[in-house]
Parts: C-alpha cells; structure tokens; sequence
C-alpha cells in the first residue's frame, strides 16, 4: 500500500490545529474566567491537542523515507 498516498490528506491536520490550538485554548481560559463555559470544557483542548500530537505522528510515519546518499 503506497503510504504517500494519505500524507497530503493528513498532514494538514497538524499544521491547522498547530495554528489554532493556542487559539481555541485562549477562548476556553476566557470562557473559563468569565464563567461562559463550565470548567470541563477544557476536555475539549485535551481532545484537540491530542489528535494534533497524533495526526502529527501518523504524519510523519506516512512521509517520504529520506533517501539514502550513494558514496
């Protein structure tokens, strides 16, 4: 099976939540402060920051092996 081909597909994932998480988490600590959210609202930041960590690792699994230099 050609891994190349779902890292187009899933590389963006990291690249959006690494941009947005900080973000959504400043949102929920506002939210949290000013008593808009109930404080389990943060699962929410867990959830996200988690998917980012592991859509980032499925990331680089499905890249393109380094190639090897011919000495």
């Amino acid at each position: 099976m050609d891994t190349l081909f779902f890292h187009p597909k899933i590389v963006h994932v990291p690249m959006a939540l690494g941009i947005l998480m900080p973000f959504i988490a400043g949102g929920i600590a506002l939210a949290w402060w000013r008593k808009w959210l109930p404080a389990r609202t943060w699962v929410l930041a867990v959830v996200l920051q988690s998917v980012l960590v592991a859509s980032g690792i499925v990331a680089l699994q499905t890249g393109e092996a380094p190639s090897r230099s011919r000495t």
